[in-house]
């Protein structure tokens, strides 16, 4: 699947711009995928689910998601319920925004059903937008082994550095900017 060429997908607030409930291969270029979750790869329920799917994100697209105010109704921009899924992002804008008290992640590893093996990644020139204070860069439960990796990129809230790729040593933090957090191999590279 290829959703390319400046395509728009708007779900409602509380609809799924791209839902997937078998395994699949898809590439986003140059597009925008809004919605409560903008890519949600569902589990097994009366499907196949969705794992070992592989999913790129590239050359300036746009994920993005809007949270509904309740504390229940904690979700994400990237959602993975299903396990081997590899998500790939690079050189596009993930934004996961929050109202009060309600969570939205950028990425929500789903404990749902219980399972891991996914993996995440934000590289190249990517920009990860979180507003609002409950807004969060990754939701994960910790029993289940799934992977957030940055090798690159620019923040609007710092990474925790259990997410940074190991070749990353220097974070930059710029005075201004919607994204002020970035991330360099040296201190040389951010300068």
């Amino acid at each position: 699947v290829i959703i390319r060429n400046g395509s728009s997908i708007t779900a409602s607030s509380a609809g799924y711009g791209v839902v997937t409930f078998n395994p699949v291969d898809m590439t986003i270029q140059e597009s925008t995928v809004t919605g409560y979750a903008a890519l949600y790869m569902k589990g097994k329920n009366s499907s196949s689910g969705s794992a070992n799917s592989t999913v790129t994100v590239e050359k300036g697209s746009v994920l993005s998601s809007q949270g509904i105010a309740g504390q229940s109704n904690g979700f994400g921009t990237i959602v993975l319920e299903d396990g081997n899924i590899t998500i790939n992002i690079v050189d596009s804008t993930i934004t996961a925004s929050a109202d009060q008290d309600t969570t939205q992640s950028a990425v929500h590893f789903s404990s749902y059903a219980q399972t891991g093996g996914n993996q995440v990644s934000i590289a190249g020139d990517s920009t990860v937008l979180m507003t609002g204070e409950a807004a969060n860069f990754v939701n994960e439960d910790p029993e289940f082994q799934n992977t957030a990796i940055v090798s690159g990129g620019h923040f609007s809230k710092p990474v925790d550095t259990k997410y940074l790729h190991t070749d990353l040593s220097a974070q930059l933090k710029r005075s201004s900017g919607d994204a002020p957090y970035s991330y360099y191999a040296t201190v040389e590279d951010a300068l």
